[in-house]
């Protein structure tokens, strides 16, 4: 056995113990300063390249995606334009502004946002990109879970029939009633496994910024592996270590970029504290079914994704490695996973709330 007290330091900085090893190319650090330093910029450059091309070619663009692409691309024109208030100047009027060489083009095509940018763009896309910055650019995302809604005293004929929350939230799967599923007495054990399953389902979220069409095969894919409930069948006795399992499976997890520290453990056990509580005492459960049925949802919806090949300039200076990186769980294992959340669900109707009371 190798005693050397130097085999325990982080390699990148020699100075801390470390506690993660790089899935890329099995180094030892201590922290995302060290990760994102020179000393491994190549294999954490690669690593930051490869997650724009997944968000950037993702299938199934809508209105809002759209929409959030072009914030994030003002967002960057109007950073630049404060940097360079001395030197404009020397720019080139015919270049024209960011918001204009884009007005005809394809958001949802990454070839062709990527042509429009002038290279020292793409360099500082880059290097927003290996920095972390590039968050910046991203429209915060608020997730519906963290509100509460106010239950009216006195309610009148022309109130609207449908909360507001209804709207925010993912739609109710319809499964069958849990008497139907089966006549066994659930054991006390499912509430814990659900309570994985949820927080399984809030750190997707915020990695995804609340997008989980964009991607749904990295998004099951994320969500069975930082769930043990889901991949492994494990069975959790207690809150705590149902949660902390989801957050020791996220530091394993080589797509995911998020660090994990005590306080987003506490930010991951509160998320799953507010799914429990609802929007309000009068619904106390909606949303956990929602948070469920969005899983169900996104099992199906993964099941039918396929691949299609992406290229042009974009590309080829982002290599295909991404798609390599996340796991395509097969059309058999988003079945069987897809039907645990339906008994899950058809549980939480009639079991949940004498847990969360």
């Amino acid at each position: 056995m190798d005693d050397d007290p130097d085999n325990a330091l982080c390699q990148l900085c020699k100075d801390e113990i470390f506690k993660y090893v790089c899935p890329r190319c099995n180094i030892p650090y201590c922290s995302v300063r060290c990760y994102q330093s020179q000393a491994h910029s190549d294999c954490s450059e690669e690593f930051y390249k490869e997650n724009i091309q997944e968000w950037l070619k993702a299938e199934g663009p809508d209105s809002e995606s759209k929409k959030t692409m072009m914030e994030m691309l003002k967002k960057f024109e109007n950073q630049n334009l404060d940097e360079d208030d001395l030197e404009t100047d020397n720019d080139s009027d015919d270049e024209g502004s960011l918001t204009d060489r884009l007005a005809e083009v394809d958001l949802d095509d990454p070839d062709e946002v990527w042509d429009r940018l002038l290279p020292e763009e793409r360099q500082e896309f880059l290097e927003m990109l290996k920095n972390g910055d590039v968050t910046k650019l991203i429209p915060e995302w608020e997730p519906w879970w963290e509100k509460r809604y106010h239950v009216p005293k006195v309610r009148f004929l022309d109130d609207p029939i449908e909360p507001e929350y209804v709207g925010v939230c993912p739609n109710i799967v319809s499964v069958p009633d849990f008497s139907v599923l089966t006549k066994i007495e659930p054991s006390p054990q499912v509430y814990f496994n659900v309570v994985n399953v949820l927080a399984s389902f809030a750190v997707t979220a915020r990695y995804l910024n609340g997008d989980f069409d964009a991607m749904p095969v990295e998004a099951a894919a994320t969500v069975m592996f930082v769930s043990k409930n889901l991949s492994n069948h494990e069975v959790f006795g207690d809150f705590d270590t149902a949660i902390e399992s989801v957050s020791q499976s996220v530091i394993e997890c080589s797509w995911v970029s998020l660090d994990v520290d005590s306080k987003r453990s506490d930010l991951l056990a509160q998320d799953v504290k507010n799914i429990l509580a609802g929007p309000n005492e009068e619904h106390p459960l909606f949303y956990a079914k929602a948070a469920l049925s969005c899983l169900i949802s996104l099992m199906r919806s993964a099941k039918k994704f396929s691949k299609k090949p992406v290229k042009g300039a974009f590309s080829a200076q982002f290599p295909e490695h991404a798609s390599e990186a996340v796991p395509h769980p097969s059309k058999d294992v988003l079945t069987k996973c897809s039907k645990k959340l339906e008994y899950y669900l058809s549980w939480a109707e009639v079991h949940l709330l004498k847990y969360c009371a």
